[in-house]
């Protein structure tokens, strides 16, 4: 082979390996982000970072190249700029629910818990999706819990229940959530009587909470040593509720509801064993 056909040889495989080269280079946005996808998901969280980067250089409102890069800040432990790209997005889509949730949870696991409630109060807003329901439902109760808001946590725990009704752990979770709640009523009753030991009112609230607190419990069906066991346990909320509307009325003799209550609970205690 002469040297004239060695090179026009050489010249046409550099045009080819330059047209290869010149065609996978990205140059458009789409180009970057598809770029970006590809190293995502191949785990290469770095170099996706950078292409979607790329992409939003081009074009400062792709919504995907936004929420791809989102995805891949959390994937390296990144929240804070990961919540910055869902901040984005939502500026560019204000109905996009699944934004507002993913932020949510972000903020929540940063213990922003006040941002986390309010963004899972707007997925509960833009959303029919029961799956989005139910996971911002449980984690705006679960929020509300880790805040001492015992009656919204339940409000929420009960809604989580509605849609997936055989959740042992939600049903154990509002179980909690109500007896903190109770606790924490019983113990605001005590301080108001503290500061006032005249105050009927205190008295009769505190023994409401008390009597709540077993009044929905059926012992009819239970055979006599389930009735002893029970009636022990019910015994310690019925003698304080007895004791605090007995002083209700001491304060306030007009006090009817006292009065009926008293005698309803007088009754329940004596059909105890």
């Amino acid at each position: 082979m002469d040297n004239n056909k060695k090179i026009i040889i050489a010249v046409i495989f550099v045009s080819i390996v330059g047209v290869i080269l010149y065609q996978n280079v990205p140059r458009t946005a789409n180009d970057y982000y598809r770029r970006g996808l590809d190293n995502y998901n191949k785990g290469n969280y770095e170099r996706a970072i950078e292409n979607y980067s790329r992409a939003i250089q081009i074009n400062g409102n792709f919504f995907n190249a936004y929420s791809g890069r989102a995805e891949a800040y959390s994937k390296i432990g990144n929240n804070r700029n990961a919540i910055a790209d869902y901040t984005t997005m939502i500026s560019l889509n204000p109905n996009d629910s699944e934004a507002y949730l993913v932020r949510a949870i972000l903020y929540r696991d940063q213990g922003d818990l006040n941002r986390a409630i309010a963004d899972f109060s707007q997925v509960i807003n833009l959303t029919n999706s029961e799956i989005r329901l139910s996971i911002a439902y449980r984690n705006r109760g679960q929020a509300y819990f880790e805040q001492g808001d015992f009656n919204r946590a339940i409000a929420d725990y009960i809604e989580y229940l509605n849609i997936f009704p055989d959740s042992e752990e939600i049903r154990e979770n509002l179980r909690i959530a109500r007896y903190n709640q109770t606790q924490s009523e019983i113990a605001g009753y005590t301080e108001a009587i503290r500061r006032n030991p005249n105050n009927a009112d205190a008295y009769f609230r505190r023994g409401y909470v008390h009597y709540m607190n077993i009044a929905h419990i059926d012992i009819s069906n239970l055979n006599e040593f389930q009735r002893t066991l029970v009636g022990m346990l019910m015994s310690v909320d019925l003698d304080q509720a007895i004791s605090d509307w007995e002083m209700t009325l001491r304060l306030n003799p007009n006090h009817r509801e006292a009065r009926d209550l008293l005698a309803r609970a007088r009754a329940l205690r004596r059909s105890f064993p």
